[in-house]
């Protein structure tokens, strides 16, 4: 249904599709003009897998390599217009400290 949208909006669920994002969009006929991501749990360098505990089961959770992302979204054709915290979102990894990551948001222009 997001072929050829002025606007894609995800805020909170892109980690638990298992296809990346960039992926799905690729197959699209028109790409979206305008693409909004918030809630996107994303570490700095590295993508990794968790999983999370919703209270009634755990779910498979997906961690986005940032600059993959942008990267990935960049080679779509698209441009960042700009980005922010979510911080009322903590995450940690117990006993993973190096598994450091944040939710994000993000707003992607179609360039042309």
């Amino acid at each position: 249904e997001a072929d050829g949208a002025d606007v894609f909006l995800s805020s909170g669920a892109i980690q638990y599709v298992e296809e990346p994002l960039w992926q799905k969009l690729a197959t699209l006929k028109a790409l979206p003009t305008h693409v909004l991501l918030n809630k996107v749990p994303c570490c700095p360098d590295r993508q990794f897998f968790s999983v999370q505990n919703i209270h009634v089961a755990f779910v498979p959770y997906r961690i986005f390599d940032q600059r993959e992302l942008m990267t990935e979204m960049t080679h779509l054709g698209y441009a960042p217009v700009d980005s922010w915290a979510v911080p009322d979102r903590p995450f940690s990894v117990p006993f993973y400290p190096e598994a450091r990551a944040q939710h994000v948001g993000m707003y992607y222009r179609l360039r042309g």
